[in-house]
């Protein structure tokens, strides 16, 4: 599930360039989508009954939760190196 949530918070910050773009990739890509994705693999591969019982929006809530906390810690130390980040490069020509 984390690779999901690293891979939109990744994509969303290419496109957007801020910090609060890796958050909310991390939270809708770990907690949402992959969330989702879990429901099946839990039921087919695990047998896991209770899954099956709640439906598929059993994970959601834990996922988007834990996902959640570490996005914010994440992202609070992201935006530290962020604002550090334009005097780290200065002088640098892009590519």
């Amino acid at each position: 599930g984390s690779v999901i949530g690293a891979i939109l918070a990744g994509l969303l910050v290419r496109r957007f360039r801020s910090p609060v773009a890796a958050v909310v990739g991390e939270v809708i890509g770990t907690g949402l989508i992959a969330a989702i994705l879990a429901y099946p693999i839990a039921v087919t591969l695990l047998g896991n009954t209770k899954a099956a019982s709640a439906g598929w929006t059993f994970y959601i809530l834990p996922f988007t939760l834990s996902s959640a906390a570490g996005a914010l810690i994440g992202g609070a130390i992201l935006a530290t190196i962020w604002k550090a980040l334009p005097q780290a490069t200065a002088g640098r020509k892009s590519a």
